[in-house]
């Protein structure tokens, strides 16, 4: 019977990482070296081509296999407690989903419909930009725990007057 994943990425860490390596107190993701991960790598995948790891797909496309070994290595030295100190592993972001406005600005982009030299696809490209940075703006004030800046030019005209985007003494008259 074929190995399980995971036990073959175990074995193979703790056998590449040798007296390096130290059960239960090892965080492998923080000591680990890209030679290092290579080399496990190598050793799932080509346990997978001779069948000691379990597959369960054809064996016949060895690039296929290498991109998954690759990913199964890099996913269990992420996430197993026995390669993290016994530490459960937590994803640091809860499932993320596009922006809606931005997925339908880069499905017009590519429509087809405006020339790349146009202005109308300026345009549209300048918009991207802008929900980009905006978006960016607002998972750094999540990490920062700052309110979010108000970008007073993606709002309706009738409300940009309720962002300020001057120091209080510019908006009093009055100078420091």
């Amino acid at each position: 019977m074929a190995k399980r994943q995971k036990d073959a990425v175990v074995e193979a860490v703790i056998s590449v990482l040798g007296d390096s390596f130290v059960g239960g107190t090892t965080i492998v993701k923080d000591i680990i070296t890209p030679e290092q991960k290579s080399e496990i790598k190598e050793l799932v995948f080509n346990g997978i081509v001779s069948g000691e790891i379990g597959y369960g797909k054809d064996l016949e496309d060895t690039k296929e296999i290498k991109r998954y070994a690759n990913g199964v290595v890099d996913n269990h030295v992420r996430r197993a407690k026995e390669l993290n100190a016994g530490t459960v592993y937590k994803p640091s972001k809860e499932g993320t989903k596009r922006d809606p406005q931005l997925k339908e600005l880069n499905k017009l982009l590519n429509s087809g419909q405006f020339p790349e030299d146009g202005e109308q696809y300026a345009a549209i490209v300048s918009h991207i930009e802008t929900r980009t940075n905006q978006l960016a703006s607002e998972r750094a004030a999540k990490r920062s725990g700052s309110p979010a800046p108000v970008d007073a030019d993606m709002l309706p005209a009738h409300l940009q007057n309720l962002v300020s985007n001057t120091s209080p003494e510019e908006t009093t008259g009055t100078e420091a």
